[in-house]
């Protein structure tokens, strides 16, 4: 298309795994061999490792991760299932009116706090639609200073390729 696209691998991992979580049978096997897991124990370890390890916020450097699931107001969930996904992914649940601006502006504004308004500040980040039953959203936050900074006075204007 038109636009540059990214996304981070860990949040994909993340989305990845709180979908496992949300489904069952071989939607879930699926899922887990996607992610190389033999078992919902194996991957809740592995959430818990991979958070623990990377997030970071000590005044130098600040990694930051998000995590959430947004379900639609008409839909009925488990609440151990969302017990899971706040204990395990850390993971806020909110219930929106799917298709509404208010709901995408819901989603926008809590990208846009979790990614200290990189992301989402500018409008919306996703549009749904009165079928969309949920949505998970998974977001990095990075900011750190550079090891070996930049000299003053080797650095020029110029083209960059």
């Amino acid at each position: 298309g038109e636009n540059n696209r990214i996304y981070s691998p860990i949040s994909l991992w993340f989305a990845l795994a709180m979908l496992a979580e949300t489904t069952a049978g071989e939607t879930r096997q699926q899922v887990l061999t996607a992610l190389g897991a033999e078992d919902m124990e194996q991957l809740r370890s592995w959430a818990d490792s991979l958070w623990h390890a990377l997030y970071t916020d000590d005044g130098t450097a600040s990694l930051l991760l998000g995590s959430s699931i947004w379900l639609g107001e008409g839909v009925e969930f488990h609440q151990d299932v969302l017990d899971t996904l706040a204990e395990d992914y850390y993971a806020a649940s909110y219930r929106v009116p799917m298709g509404t601006d208010e709901a995408d502006n819901a989603l926008a504004a809590w990208v846009s706090e979790q990614t200290k308004g990189l992301i989402g500040g500018n409008g919306k980040v996703l549009e749904t639609d009165p079928n969309t039953l949920a949505v998970l959203a998974s977001t990095l936050y990075y900011q750190a200073g550079w090891r070996n900074e930049f000299l003053p006075e080797n650095t020029s204007e110029d083209t960059f390729t």
